[in-house]
């Protein structure tokens, strides 16, 4: 996915910025795999018709309890991807954008640049940050800054994420309850088999497992973005809700597309500020609990959580030349 995690916009659950947005269509679980041949042809289905919900499609006994009572001394880790990039962006930032960037982690963390990158390595344990979230929900997380509209781009997207909750994106299953990675496969859900970056699935089992994203209201994984790779994922909500938005690739350009690297997020914002881009094919909702999300992941999307949720995500394996 993106080289780094950034913060989408606070906003409650009402709250949408596209205009023309429409909700995710939703058949039932029964319906969703009597017409299911195999991964290719859905994938084929989703690029084609755009995304779709499927109800009911969380097993019964995948719930975040499992994970806290089996692995709680597991580590929850705040990314690979954006320890790399805010020590990066630690190196080259100006001394004075660096200031401005400290004065918000203070705030929110009451860490310096150093002290929250290296945390994020270190991460908490499970029943640790299991307290952590538990506490923000209790006790709220205060309101997010004002980010200046001349601020640097980068900037914009850096203040942005050490202003919000720290949020477990991306975990892979086999850290934080390898336990789990069989019982909770994708073949569990009706599926064929997932994730496609090793040649030799039964050679090497832990890279097809789940990903894990859990954390508190308010925190976000990603600004909008399009993944580096248009393999479909799909997104199953254990407990809480998220909110969504996924665009057509066509409407990319209108989202104001901003290039670091390979990586390609985007300005517009679908759940804070406004915005006077007009588009068309765009869905925004709620998932709610035991609900899974198909979607293309070359698609402009962009998740903010509603209540404090957990969800895992794996890929639909596709058999290419």
């Amino acid at each position: 996915l993106l080289a780094w995690v950034v913060g989408a916009a606070w906003a409650s659950e009402e709250v949408c910025s596209l205009s023309g947005a429409k909700v995710l269509p939703r058949v039932s679980r029964e319906e969703f795999l009597a017409g299911y041949a195999s991964d290719a042809e859905l994938a084929a289905q989703i690029r084609e018709d755009g995304p779709l919900v499927v109800t009911d499609f969380a097993p019964a006994d995948w719930t975040p309890d499992v994970i806290y009572n089996e692995c709680s001394e597991n580590r929850v880790v705040f990314s690979y991807y954006a320890y790399k990039w805010l020590t990066k962006l630690r190196a080259e930032l100006p001394a004075s954008l660096l200031k401005q960037l400290e004065a918000v982690l203070k705030r929110f963390h009451g860490w310096t640049v150093d002290e929250y990158i290296d945390f994020m390595k270190k991460g908490y344990s499970v029943a640790e940050y299991k307290t952590y979230v538990e506490r923000i929900e209790k006790e709220g997380w205060p309101e997010a800054p004002q980010i200046p509209e001349k601020a640097p781009h980068v900037l914009k997207l850096a203040l942005a994420h050490v202003a919000r909750p720290l949020y477990g994106s991306d975990l892979s299953m086999t850290n934080v309850c390898p336990e789990l990675v069989s019982r909770w496969s994708p073949e569990k859900q009706g599926l064929s088999y997932n994730w496609t970056y090793a040649a030799n699935r039964a050679a090497n089992p832990t890279l097809h497992a789940h990903r894990v994203f859990w954390g508190p209201r308010g925190a976000a994984a990603y600004p909008m973005h399009q993944n580096t790779h248009d393999q479909v994922s799909v997104k199953t909500i254990l407990s809480g809700t998220q909110r969504v938005a996924v665009v057509h690739p066509s409407q990319a350009s209108r989202l104001e597309p901003k290039k670091f690297g390979n990586d390609v997020v985007f300005a517009v914002d679908a759940f804070g500020g406004k915005s006077d881009a007009e588009l068309e094919q765009v869905w925004v909702d709620t998932l709610k609990p035991g609900e899974a999300l198909f979607f293309a992941g070359g698609w402009p999307h962009q998740f903010v959580t509603g209540e404090t949720h957990m969800s895992v995500l794996s890929l639909l394996c596709e058999q290419r030349a």
